[in-house]
């Protein structure tokens, strides 16, 4: 049986987790001097929440080598003779690295992949794995599948603020705009090649956001499209608003823009800091 891996960032929900059997490796979130797992010990609306009423910024760390051999045993435990792990993108993280070097600990074959992206970018090619292995798919033709999905891929970011990208340090390409916005609010990308953070566009509203989310979107898959079959349209709240109000406008407007016969799969994902959108 293939085993799959992933870590936290890839933003899948708990009950598509649990349905594919998909183990995560959470990465670590540290403040005033407490560290927290990722989607265990600290939830994303907790942390957003505390994002905005604490004046102490956190900070986030990769997980160690002995975090992925825990994660492969467990996976070993459950059946498992060969693994795919799949990761954030190396551009923006070690975690990469350090899953590779747990990896060449192992006597049973690992495959590790660079999803070049975070968050559903991540997500999706996780799926997209654990999909084909219930199919009966070979390691090889998982690794192909998944390479074709990355090609597929849209991610648009949306912010308020690319405050906290400059902060963290994955501004990548988008490091042009600091010091020059002032009432615009900064949409980017990620290039699913490089693995990096690039610039998309501007909007100067909410509304503006949302529709430019999405038409950037839609106008690169429409040219491209492999699966007119499936139509499925996935939204998930990941995160707390208050009364739920910039989820809710985030989920109708990408169902407005889609409509009800466009060959794709869709999840929308909205807090106060940005809002994203992802397509393919």
């Amino acid at each position: 049986m293939i085993g799959i891996v992933t870590d936290s960032t890839c933003d899948i929900p708990e009950n598509l987790l649990e349905q594919y059997g998909i183990i995560v490796v959470p990465q670590f979130v540290t403040w005033a001097d407490k560290q927290y797992r990722d989607r265990v010990d600290l939830q994303p609306g907790e942390f957003y929440q505390r994002l905005k009423t604490e004046s102490e910024l956190p900070h986030t760390s990769m997980p160690g080598v002995a975090d992925f051999k825990n994660a492969f045993d467990q996976a070993i435990e459950q059946g498992a003779n060969e693994l795919i792990v799949l990761t954030v993108s190396s551009a923006m993280s070690g975690t990469y690295e350090v899953a590779r070097t747990a990896a060449a600990q192992l006597t049973i074959p690992v495959t590790v992949v660079d999803s070049k992206g975070p968050t559903m970018t991540l997500g999706w090619q996780t799926l997209a794995a654990a999909r084909a292995r219930d199919a009966d798919a070979d390691m090889d033709d998982i690794i192909a599948r998944v390479a074709t999905l990355r090609q597929k891929l849209v991610q648009v970011v949306a912010m308020q603020s690319i405050e906290y990208l400059e902060r963290g340090g994955r501004i990548g390409d988008a490091a042009k705009w600091v010091g020059t916005l002032l009432k615009v609010k900064p949409v980017v990308r990620i290039n699913h090649k490089t693995g990096r953070v690039e610039p998309a566009g501007l909007a100067r509203t909410h509304g503006t956001h949302q529709h430019h989310g999405v038409q950037i979107n839609m106008g690169i898959e429409q040219r491209d499209h492999r699966r007119p079959e499936r139509r499925e349209f996935e939204a998930e709240e990941r995160h707390d608003h208050p009364a739920g109000q910039p989820q809710q406008d985030a989920d109708q407007g990408l169902e407005r823009e889609i409509g009800a016969d466009a060959p794709v799969e869709v999840a929308g994902h909205c807090h106060d800091a940005f809002d994203r959108a992802g397509v393919f």
